[in-house]
C-alpha cells in the first residue's frame, strides 16, 4: 500500500483553481468553435486560432449593413464574442492567482531537491534514467 501526504487547505484550493481554469478553457474552446461554425454557415471563413477568430468576427459583425449574417444572429454572435472576451479575462485572472501562489514555493522546491537523487522523496520520475527518449521507435 502506498501512503500519500495529506494536502493542506491551501493546496486543495489551488488544485480547485486549476480545475476551474481547465473547465474555462474547455468552455472557451466550445464557444469559439460554435461562433466559427455559425459564421461559416453564412459564408464567413475565420482562420484557426482564437485571436484570428476574434479579429475576423469583430470586423465582419461590426457593421450591420454589409454583414452577411442576418441581424437576428449577428446580435447574438456579438454577445457570444463579448462572453468569450470576458471568459478570457477570467482565465487570465485565475492564471495570475495560481502563478502568485506558485512563485514563493519554487524556491522551497529547489531547496528540497537532493543533488544526486532528485526530489526529496527519492522518486526520479519515469524510472528509465531518461533513456526512453533516445530509443528508436520500431513497429
Amino acid at each position: 500500500m502506498r501512503f500519500v501526504a495529506l494536502k493542506s487547505e491551501e493546496q486543495q484550493a489551488v488544485l480547485s483553481l486549476h480545475r476551474m481554469r481547465a473547465q474555462q478553457v474547455k468552455i472557451r474552446a466550445m464557444q469559439a468553435y460554435q461562433v466559427r461554425s455559425l459564421l461559416y454557415e453564412f459564408g464567413v471563413v475565420a482562420p484557426k486560432g482564437f485571436a484570428a477568430l476574434k479579429a475576423k468576427a469583430a470586423t465582419v459583425l461590426a457593421e450591420p449593413t454589409g454583414c452577411p449574417v442576418p441581424e437576428l444572429a449577428r446580435v447574438e454572435l456579438l454577445s457570444q464574442l463579448e462572453g468569450l472576451q470576458s471568459l478570457t479575462a477570467r482565465m487570465e485572472a485565475l492564471e495570475r492567482r495560481i502563478g502568485s501562489w506558485q512563485q514563493p514555493r519554487s524556491r522551497v522546491r529547489a531547496a528540497r531537491r537532493h543533488p544526486r537523487r532528485g526530489p526529496a522523496d527519492g522518486h526520479r520520475g519515469g524510472g528509465d534514467g531518461g533513456r526512453c527518449a533516445q530509443l528508436p521507435l520500431r513497429p
